[in-house]
């Protein structure tokens, strides 16, 4: 099952519109493997956790991603990131004195979806 799961992860990833079917078409054509309902079912389950943004999965990513960096801080690395659910606090808590900021982009279309014109143009 967990061999399955971890087969899963990237295609939900990129299609989390996947339903069961695709899922076992997908393991079919791609693995030549039949799996079962039920191994299939906790497959998904499982690999749903593992591809859900939450603010443990993505601490556990940035120490990772630390780890490799060696020192955040003293390399000169920002994080700059649009408000991904659980990704607000992570950053603080793993790399606490590297500067953080939000994309601006991201950050003018969520404000544009509330406000537009030239205040809005002005203010940013």
């Amino acid at each position: 099952m967990e061999w399955v799961a971890n087969k899963l992860v990237p295609q939900l990833r990129a299609h989390p519109e996947m339903n069961d079917q695709n899922v076992y078409d997908f393991m079919i054509y791609i693995y030549r493997v039949k799996v079962s309902n039920a191994t299939l079912y906790r497959a998904i389950k499982e690999a749903h956790k593992i591809c859900e943004e939450n603010r443990d999965n993505w601490t556990w990513f940035l120490r990772n991603l630390v780890d490799d960096l060696e020192d955040p801080e003293l390399n000169g690395y920002s994080f700059i990131y649009d408000r991904q659910k659980g990704l607000d606090a992570a950053p603080v808590a793993v790399c606490l004195g590297a500067p953080h900021r939000y994309c601006a982009r991201h950050v003018w279309a969520n404000l544009s979806n509330n406000w537009n014109g030239k205040a809005l143009r002005d203010g940013f």
